[in-house]
């Protein structure tokens, strides 16, 4: 349980990081009226998120698989 747990805080960072990154990416598309980068953008952090959660469940089923 310990070694999903530091998977899923280290996962959390991972999410978090990128977050940030692109949300000031997309205020900033926004800021100069550029809306097209924006729905990019915002396209692309969905696509990473939805992209680290699946590696994380992926690699926490590995480890389940690997204590049963």
């Amino acid at each position: 349980k310990r070694e999903i747990a530091e998977l899923e805080s280290r996962y959390k960072a991972r999410i978090a990081e990128r977050e940030i990154t692109l949300q000031q990416q997309i205020a900033a598309a926004r800021a100069q009226g550029d809306w097209a980068k924006a729905s990019e953008l915002e396209q692309q952090l969905a696509a990473e998120r939805r992209k680290l959660q699946e590696e994380l469940e992926s690699r926490k089923e590995k480890i389940r698989q690997r204590q049963a």
